[in-house]
């Protein structure tokens, strides 16, 4: 995930401490396949990749704790088999993290870590079938923080989430 940032307050002296950050965000999330049933009927419903986009809100607690929120929306190929039969469609995804970086340098560039809990829901109709899932989902993450000035920033990270599978 890249992030071009702004921070809001301006001090004399430069700081993250008390720093409002606002950004905008895209994600490339790999698909999966889920396996269940719908009578005796086995079901195996394959989700495809996808690129989702979002918005998040954060506050700087020091100069290397920073605590944020995130919501993104995207939307996946679906294909559903049962039974010798097929059906294809499209879920639309929206999912919120809330996340913790720490900034491993008071400097305006700096490697940061972190970590976060989520949830993501998957909803649709594909040809008549209501799709409706919600997932808790865990992230860790690593990249590079810098202030470009006193109220933008440049922030990459590199995420690995894992879902927990709710009920479908």
């Amino acid at each position: 995930m890249t992030f071009l940032l702004t921070s809001t307050v301006c001090n004399a002296q430069w700081s993250r401490k008390g720093r409002s950050d606002f950004f905008a965000f895209g994600q490339s999330m790999s698909g999966d396949t889920a396996t269940g049933s719908i009578g005796s009927s086995r079901v195996i419903t394959n989700l495809g990749d996808t690129t989702a986009v979002g918005l998040g809100i954060g506050n700087n607690f020091s100069d290397l704790f920073n605590g944020n929120a995130e919501m993104y929306f995207g939307s996946m190929d679906v294909t559903g088999k049962a039974s010798g039969i097929t059906v294809k469609g499209n879920t639309a995804l929206i999912g919120t993290n809330l996340n913790l970086d720490f900034n491993i340098l008071k400097s305006r560039f700096t490697p940061v870590v972190t970590g976060g809990v989520g949830l993501i829901s998957f909803t649709g109709d594909i040809e008549g079938f209501p799709f409706n899932e919600s997932d808790l989902s865990y992230n860790l993450g690593a990249g590079f923080r810098w202030d470009i000035t006193n109220n933008w920033f440049f922030l990459t990270l590199l995420k690995l989430s894992i879902g927990v599978r709710g009920q479908t």
